[in-house]
């Protein structure tokens, strides 16, 4: 998505990511609220639901300086970028007895 890419391509691309997110897209999904509760539910039901609201306070402005100075490619080239930082941070800090 950062090159030149149709509409075709777009619409695609989206439709893949709609079928592969299933229950666990946009965060707090059933998937998501199983991860991260444990015996004190709450408190990671209160954390997954705030940072979902925290990262598009975050994410908005960030993405529409990128837009304007730039294009909406690179925004979504910057996303991926920080879609792969988290991952790599998940990885690292993920308790390894939850898989």
């Amino acid at each position: 998505m950062v090159g030149t890419v149709s509409f075709s391509t777009l619409l695609i691309c989206r439709v893949i990511l709609g079928a592969g997110g299933g229950p666990g897209v946009f965060g707090g999904g059933p998937c998501d609220l199983q991860v991260v509760s444990d015996e004190k539910r709450t408190l990671p039901t209160a954390i997954l639901s705030q940072g979902s609201a925290f990262g598009v306070i975050l994410a908005v402005p960030a993405l529409n300086w990128v837009i304007v100075n730039y294009s909406w490619h690179y925004a979504f080239g910057a996303l991926g970028i920080v879609g792969l930082m988290w991952v790599v941070a998940w990885l690292i800090m993920a308790r390894k007895d939850r898989w």
